[in-house]
């Protein structure tokens, strides 16, 4: 289950909650408005409780773990829902854009920021931009991710015609934007940037999909690892310590139970916490498992190779013939399995609600109710799935 919150056009506070199916549908569960109460860690835990409880009610499904941001508040309520048989964890797409925001380096920013607004805002400068470029430059906002990747991307692409531009009409253009586009250390500070901004940008792009699960995200944080393996020890201390951020235990368990990637990009302390988290769970499913890892007995050779990839974990793991005899608790273990394999990296099924919910209720229709307008909105969304 997923839970966030933002202001509907009402500059109301909501509270949203929702699901992803095992197909990967995202249902929407609930839409609370908290007008007049404090978003304390104790009535989060209230309305995710109550969620929870809704989505049996009208769904028949049993949420057994729950994803959200990483403010203090959210992740306290994490804390104090934390049960056997609930996993919790924060959102590895809002890591990731915490990541960004930490190698933001200002002294560029600032000046390319300044040029896009000068093209985009300037009655004459955006008319000989367009004329130009044929484009306007990409503006940031500050609550869309990426979009400062795609800044940076697109004053570079365009700066060669930019230079052109403030050539063929420089007495209608402003020296000091004329100065920042022709300054070459400002260019190359732009490009080391997008050097380690663009591998975020497309592993964000990755955690945020509605089929990302625990599982994969701990490889595309390996992933992330190497492409920014030639980068400066700053960029890879604030990469670490959003990676610890990020993952936990019940990922690298997930990673070493789904059979596309069988932990091998798990270092030896990543496998400690995943094995010492099984240890709690169930002692006997530890050689279990050490038999998966190696490929051995009781699994059949054939279930790993390259063609079985294609095949759902849980299809994976409820397909494959072995006898029940070697299974320690077949239906507990198919049960963690289950739990771990389904359970989704980020908040950004959820996010995508909040635009639907956006279109429905707008202000020409502001005076349609939270509860009519969430209703609306799941309609929206299983007919646009």
């Amino acid at each position: 289950m997923s839970l966030d919150g933002w202001s509907n056009v009402h500059n109301e506070p909501i509270i949203c909650t929702s699901f992803v199916s095992q197909s990967g549908e995202s249902v929407l569960i609930d839409t609370v408005d908290t007008t007049g109460k404090s978003h304390t860690a104790e009535y989060l835990k209230e309305i995710a409780l109550e969620s929870m409880s809704n989505a049996t009610k009208k769904f028949g499904v049993s949420v057994r773990s729950i994803v959200t941001d990483n403010a203090s508040n959210v992740a306290k309520m994490r804390t104090n829902l934390e049960s056997d048989n609930l996993i919790q964890y924060g959102c590895s797409a809002h890591v990731l854009n915490l990541l960004a925001l930490d190698l933001d380096n200002s002294a560029v920013t600032d000046h390319i920021l300044r040029v896009i607004k000068y093209f985009r805002n300037k009655h004459l400068p955006a008319a000989l931009a367009k004329e130009t470029l044929g484009k306007k430059l990409i503006l940031p906002h500050e609550v869309r991710w990426n979009t400062m990747t795609d800044a940076i991307k697109s004053f570079l692409e365009n700066r060669g015609n930019l230079v052109q531009l403030c050539q063929d009409h420089k007495n209608d253009i402003d020296p000091h934007i004329t100065k920042i586009i022709n300054d070459v250390n400002i260019v190359m500070n732009a490009e080391h940037m997008l050097s380690y901004l663009k591998p975020i940008a497309v592993a964000l792009d990755r955690a945020q999909r509605d089929k990302t699960t625990i599982a994969i995200v701990v490889e595309i944080w390996n992933k992330l690892e190497l492409d920014l393996k030639g980068q400066s020890l700053d960029v890879k201390k604030h990469f670490y310590r959003r990676k610890d951020m990020a993952l936990d235990a019940p990922h690298y368990l997930a990673n070493m139970l789904d059979h596309r990637f069988l932990g091998k990009c798990l270092n030896n302390h990543q496998r400690e916490q995943a094995f010492t988290y099984l240890n709690k769970i169930n002692p006997d499913f530890i050689p279990f498992v050490m038999a998966l890892l190696a490929e051995s007995t009781p699994f059949p050779k054939y279930v790993f190779l390259p063609q079985f990839r294609n095949t759902s974990p849980m299809m994976w793991w409820k397909g494959i013939i072995i006898d029940d005899t070697t299974w320690p608790n077949k239906q507990g273990f198919l049960s963690l399995c289950e739990q771990l394999l389904t359970a989704i990296a980020a908040t950004a099924s959820l996010e995508r609600m909040f635009s639907s919910f956006g279109l429905v209720q707008s202000k020409l229709r502001n005076r349609l109710g939270n509860e009519k307008a969430g209703k609306l909105t799941f309609l929206f969304k299983y007919k646009n799935q």
